[in-house]
């Protein structure tokens, strides 16, 4: 990953760059013919933009992108290919808005997947069970505060 830090340093603007390429391969016998691959993005990118233009503000913006994902078993010649294990790529972005109220009390305003993708991702976020894509919520906004007591 690349980070630059202080691109515009009066309100401490950072972003950071990553992504990854990986092809995986299963092969179930030594004969190279026989091969599972499980729904392991080729392609994954993540970029996030931060900035602090306050002593009591931070915004930060965050959007990854994934390539398609699709579960198959080829034995021999044969490929075994299912509709329900195929999953599309996405794009999305989250933004993040927090700020200090005092030294105990801090608010946020947290903005889910404002492009309302429809995905399936590695970690389900707000879901309990293990799921076999983990289908993650459309667009939200999530409101909270902390109290701190010293």
């Amino acid at each position: 990953s690349i980070t630059i830090n202080n691109i515009i340093e009066s309100i401490k603007l950072n972003a950071q760059f990553g992504g990854s390429y990986l092809k995986v391969v299963q092969h179930l016998s030594d004969d190279d013919e026989s091969i599972v691959r499980d729904f392991i993005p080729e392609t994954i990118g993540k970029m996030t933009l931060s900035m602090q233009p306050g002593k009591r503000i931070y915004i930060s913006l965050q959007g990854i992108l994934s390539s398609e994902r699709e579960k198959f078993t080829q034995l021999k010649q044969l490929i075994v290919r299912d509709e329900d294990k195929y999953l599309g790529g996405f794009l999305t972005f989250d933004c993040n808005f927090s700020f200090k109220f005092s030294k105990n009390l801090s608010g946020f305003i947290k903005m889910i997947n404002i492009t309302n993708a429809k995905y399936g991702w590695i970690e389900a976020t707000g879901f309990d069970a293990d799921l076999k894509y983990n289908p993650q919520y459309g667009s939200n906004i999530r409101l909270g505060l902390t109290l701190s007591i010293n």
